[in-house]
C-alpha cells in the first residue's frame, strides 16, 4: 500500500509543471499517471494543468469534464471552474481569456450549464453570482424562467444591503445585463409592478452614469465600467417594457425626431378630455411619467454633449464652450422706448460660429426645459419624480446646478438665478468661474442692475486669453410686439472674442438707454471706441454721436487716438474739423499744443497743419489690432466707465 502511494506521489511531482525538465515532459508524465492511476483526482488535476499550460484546449476540456463527473466535490475543481467562467464576462482581450473560451466551448453543453447552475448557488459573492448568471442566461435562454426572480431578488437585496448610488455594479448587471437577457424571453412574465420598478431603476442607472461618465464602477473593471451607447440601450428598455404594458405613447414617441413636437404630445396627455376615469387617468400619467423623464434626461444630455467642455461631466471645472445669456448681440436701439417684456417663453438663439449645431443646441434645451417644467406642472408627476430627484442627488451634479439657473432665466426669474449664481461663484474655481460671473452680469443686467452688471463683467477682461480671432458676423434682431419686447436668449460662445463682444454690446446697450444725446464726451468717446468691435453694424450709432458732436460743436477725449483705428469715422473727424465741415473744436490729441490741438474758428493755419498732420498719423496707425487696443482700453478705463453709469 505505501509502494502504490509513493508512486502516485511521484507520479503527480513528476507531472507538475515547472518540476519536470519542460512542460512536455510533464505532460508526458501526466499522461502516464492517468492512464496507470485513472481514478485519482490530484493526478487527473495535475493533467489537466500540463494540458493548460500548453494551451491544448480541447484536452483540458476533456479532462476537466471527467473530473466534474468523478469528482464533483473536489473545491480545486470548483475554484478552478469560478476562474474559467468568470473570465467570460470580463470582456478581456487576453490569450488567457481566449483560452478559457476555447475550453468551454469543448465543454458538452448539459456540463456547462450544471457547472454554472451549481457555481451560482455556491458562490456568495453577489457579483460574482450576477456575472455568472449572464453567462448562464446568454448560453441557455431556457433557464431564464425558472432562475430571473432569484437573480433579481438577490442582486436587489444586495444593492440594498450595501447602501450605494443608483450607479453600482449590482445595479449594472441586473439592468444592463440581466434585464434585456430577461425581456427577451417570452417565458419569463414580469408583473406589472414589478417591470415598472426595473424600469424606474434602469432610468437611475442610465441617468446617474451619463450624469459622471466615465467612471470605473466599484467591484467591476474599467472595461466592465464601460457601456456602450447608455441612452440607446434604456430607450431600448423603455420600448420593451412599453409594449409589454401596453403603453401608446410608444408608438409616437419613438417614430418623432422633432423634439418639439414630442413636447406637444407630452403636454397634451394631460388634457382633460384625453382620459375619463379615475384608473385611466392614473395610468396615463404613469406613463407620462416615464416618457417626460426620459425626453428630459435624453434631450438635456445631447444638450450637454454640443455644449459642454469636456465628456467626463464631472470634470466640469472648465469653461462650457456654450453659455445662455440675456440676448446682447443685437445692435442697440437708439430709439428705445420702455416696453414691458413679452410675458411669454423667450426666443432661442446661438452665435453663428455655432450654425452647424444651432438647431440641435436650441432644440435639446429648449425640451430639457418644456420636460422640466411638465414634471412641476402636475402632482402626479411631480411626486414621482422628487423621488428619482432624492434617489439620483441630482442637486451634487455641479452642471445641472447650472442648467437650474438657465431654467430660471428662461422663466424671467432674474433674482433667483442671481442668488443661485452667487451661491456657485462662492465655490468654483478656474475658468467655470468666469463663465458664472457672464451669466451672473447677464442677470443683473436685465433686472435693471446695469452698472453691477457691467462692474462684474469688466473684472474679467484682464483674465481673457490672447487671441487673434477677428469677430463674426451676427444676425440682425429686431423684434417687438403690441408693445412688449420679445424676449431673447442666446447660446453665446466662450472664446475670448465673443465675450468681449459681449462686455462691449453691454456697456453700449447702457448708454443707449441713458440716452446719447445729452451725454458726456467722455460717454460719447468710450462709445466711440467700443463701436469699433462690430463695424459696420454699428455704423448707425456711430452717425447718432457724430451728430451729437456736431450739434455741441466741440469734443474733448484726447484718449480717443490711443485706442482708435476706424478710418471711416476718422474721415468724419477730417470734416468736421475743416471749413467745409463747420471748424468744429475737436479735442482729441494731446500731444498738440494748447492752440493748435484742433481745427479752431479763426484758428492759424499752422494749428489746421498741425491737427491735419497728427490725423494723418492717426490713420496711418489703423492697421494695429482691435481685440488688443479694446481690452487694453477695457482695463485701463475701467474706474471711468464704471463713473459715467453712475
Amino acid at each position: 500500500m505505501l509502494k502504490a502511494e509513493d508512486d502516485e506521489h511521484y507520479l503527480i511531482e513528476k507531472s507538475k509543471p515547472g518540476l519536470s525538465i519542460n512542460d512536455a515532459e510533464a505532460r508526458a508524465w501526466a499522461l502516464t499517471a492517468k492512464s496507470l492511476i485513472p481514478r485519482n483526482f490530484s493526478l487527473l488535476h495535475e493533467a489537466y494543468w500540463a494540458e493548460k499550460t500548453s494551451k491544448n484546449a480541447k484536452e483540458s476540456a476533456k479532462i476537466l469534464s471527467r473530473i466534474y463527473m468523478e469528482f464533483p466535490n473536489e473545491p480545486q475543481f470548483w475554484n478552478e471552474t469560478k476562474v474559467v467562467f468568470c473570465d467570460l464576462d470580463n470582456h478581456l482581450n487576453t490569450s488567457t481569456s481566449k483560452f478559457h473560451a476555447e475550453l468551454i466551448s469543448h465543454l458538452h453543453a448539459d456540463v456547462q450549464q450544471q457547472i454554472l447552475l451549481q457555481l451560482i448557488q455556491t458562490i456568495e459573492n453577489p457579483v460574482t453570482q450576477g456575472k455568472l448568471t449572464i453567462i448562464l442566461f446568454e448560453k441557455f435562454p431556457q433557464t431564464v424562467s425558472g432562475l430571473w426572480q432569484k437573480a433579481v431578488e438577490r442582486l436587489t437585496k444586495s444593492e440594498l444591503n450595501a447602501h450605494v448610488s443608483p450607479c453600482n455594479a449590482y445595479r449594472k448587471i441586473l439592468i444592463h445585463d440581466l434585464l434585456p437577457l430577461i425581456l427577451k424571453v417570452k417565458g419569463a412574465e414580469i408583473p406589472q409592478t414589478l417591470l415598472l420598478t426595473l424600469l424606474q431603476k434602469a432610468i437611475e442607472f442610465y441617468v446617474s452614469y451619463l450624469a459622471k461618465n466615465d467612471l470605473v464602477i466599484k467591484e467591476l473593471s474599467e472595461t466592465e465600467s464601460k457601456l456602450e451607447n447608455p441612452m440607446q440601450k434604456l430607450t431600448w428598455l423603455l420600448s420593451l417594457v412599453s409594449a409589454k404594458v401596453g403603453w401608446k405613447l410608444g408608438t409616437e414617441a419613438f417614430n418623432i425626431e422633432n423634439k418639439a413636437q414630442l413636447c406637444q404630445i407630452l403636454w397634451s396627455v394631460c388634457n382633460p378630455g384625453t382620459v375619463t376615469t379615475t384608473d385611466k387617468k392614473e395610468n396615463r400619467f404613469v406613463e407620462l411619467y416615464y416618457y417626460t423623464v426620459f425626453t428630459l434626461f435624453k434631450s438635456l444630455f445631447e444638450y450637454l454633449d454640443l455644449v459642454g467642455p469636456t465628456k467626463k461631466r464631472d470634470l466640469w471645472s472648465e469653461m462650457p464652450q456654450v453659455l445662455l445669456v440675456h440676448n446682447l448681440f443685437v445692435v442697440p436701439d437708439l430709439n428705445s422706448a420702455a416696453k414691458r417684456e413679452s410675458p411669454g417663453n423667450p426666443i432661442l438663439l446661438t452665435t453663428p460660429k455655432l450654425k452647424n449645431l444651432s438647431r440641435r443646441v436650441t432644440e435639446n434645451f429648449a425640451a430639457a426645459i418644456s420636460c422640466w417644467e411638465l414634471l412641476h406642472n402636475f402632482d402626479e408627476l411631480r411626486h414621482q419624480f422628487a423621488g428619482l430627484y432624492e434617489s439620483l442627488r441630482i442637486t451634487s451634479w455641479p452642471w445641472f446646478q447650472t442648467f437650474m439657473v438657465d431654467v430660471l432665466l428662461y422663466r424671467s426669474l432674474y433674482d433667483e438665478a442671481a442668488v443661485s449664481l452667487n451661491h456657485l461663484l462662492a465655490v468654483a474655481t478656474g475658468n467655470n468661474k468666469m463663465c458664472l460671473n457672464l451669466k451672473l452680469a447677464s442677470v443683473l443686467y436685465i433686472s435693471g442692475k446695469k452698472t453691477e452688471a457691467i462692474t462684474n463683467v469688466l473684472q474679467l477682461i484682464p483674465l481673457l486669453p490672447p487671441t487673434d480671432q477677428t469677430p463674426l458676423d451676427y444676425f440682425e434682431l429686431s423684434m417687438t410686439t403690441d408693445g412688449y419686447s420679445q424676449r431673447v436668449l442666446t447660446f453665446m460662445n466662450t472664446t475670448s472674442t465673443e465675450i468681449l463682444r459681449f462686455v462691449v454690446h453691454m456697456i453700449l446697450s447702457t448708454y443707449c438707454d441713458i440716452g446719447l444725446s445729452s451725454c458726456s464726451d467722455t460717454v460719447l468717446g468710450i462709445s466711440l471706441i467700443l463701436l469699433q468691435f462690430d463695424w459696420p453694424r454699428n455704423s448707425d450709432l456711430a452717425e447718432v454721436i457724430v451728430d451729437r458732436i456736431r450739434s455741441k460743436g466741440t469734443f474733448k477725449y484726447p484718449l480717443l487716438p490711443k485706442y482708435f483705428i476706424n478710418i471711416d469715422v476718422l474721415e468724419e473727424f477730417m470734416l468736421m474739423a475743416s471749413d467745409h465741415g463747420g471748424n468744429l473744436l475737436l479735442d482729441i490729441f494731446p500731444n498738440v499744443s494748447s492752440q493748435a490741438k484742433v481745427s479752431t474758428r479763426g484758428g492759424s493755419k499752422e494749428s489746421k497743419e498741425d491737427f491735419k498732420q497728427a490725423m494723418f498719423s492717426l490713420v496711418a496707425q489703423c492697421g494695429r489690432p482691435l481685440y488688443k487696443l479694446l481690452t487694453s482700453f477695457l482695463q485701463d478705463e475701467k474706474e471711468t466707465i464704471i463713473q459715467t453709469l453712475k
